[in-house]
């Protein structure tokens, strides 16, 4: 099942996992995952496609958790219309986030981020009263993501599927944009959200940056570093069992 959301020019396209049945039980509706591709910036293993990946992951973690997933293309990824900016990113999550509690009758939203799209999806989160727990999966905490210029991120994304605007003015703008979400600055609205964070050995620096972002959260917060990934975050099955332990303790809470 899918169902389609138009910002101004842009066609955000949601997925929900409703191969799967599950018992919502009385009271208040549970709490939902939406889960935030952005772009397959990560490798993959070579014969695994990134749609097999992601949708599988979406039905196990349905199951796993007895609860309904939505799975959302932000603004020019897969039949998503519009292009990629970081500050576009953010705009569409809170979009996402207030239509897919709408959608399930007021139902709080586990918010799960991978790589590229974990940046604004931690900006649009904080503050926000519909996220009950935040999930990074391989966020970069570098000022620009993986310490690329705006311009060899433009390039990599791009020949990633992702659709950028071709006027390098509004690249350089990005700049800005990333500036206006970094991770440090969002980490004191967080609050009392809680964080979950897994992350690959990358290099010390960044695994240090990481760690620094949760120093302040007094207790809200988990690091996980995943050695020996192989090629991606996405398809190791520790990332999945983080994620359902997480998930499952974000609920008693």
């Amino acid at each position: 099942m899918h169902s389609t959301i138009t910002r101004g020019e842009t066609s955000l396209t949601i997925f929900t996992a409703d191969e799967i049945t599950f018992d919502q039980g009385e009271g208040l509706p549970k709490p939902v995952s939406l889960i935030i591709y952005g772009a397959p910036v990560a490798p993959r293993p070579a014969s695994v496609t990134v749609d097999f990946v992601n949708e599988n992951f979406a039905k196990r973690l349905s199951s796993a958790t007895n609860s309904m997933v939505v799975v959302a293309n932000l603004s020019g990824t897969a039949d998503s219309g519009g292009y990629y900016t970081p500050l576009t990113w953010k705009k569409d999550i809170e979009t996402l986030i207030e239509e897919v509690s709408r959608q399930f009758h007021g139902a709080f939203v586990h918010l799960i981020a991978f790589e590229l799209a974990g940046t604004a999806a931690l900006a649009a989160a904080v503050q926000n009263p519909l996220i009950q727990s935040i999930v990074s999966v391989g966020i970069t905490t570098s000022p620009i993501p993986f310490s690329l210029s705006v311009y060899e991120l433009a390039d990599q994304i791009e020949a990633r599927g992702v659709r950028i605007s071709s006027s390098v003015e509004q690249i350089k703008q990005w700049n800005l944009e990333f500036e206006a979400i970094d991770p440090f600055l969002s980490i004191p609205l967080l609050k009392s959200i809680p964080w979950l964070i897994i992350t690959q050995q990358t290099n010390d620096e960044e695994i240090s940056r990481v760690r620094r972002l949760t120093d302040e959260l007094d207790g809200h917060s988990e690091v996980h570093t995943i050695i020996g990934t192989g090629e991606t975050l996405r398809a190791d099955p520790r990332t999945f069992a983080l994620i359902v332990g997480w998930l499952a303790r974000a609920d008693e809470d």
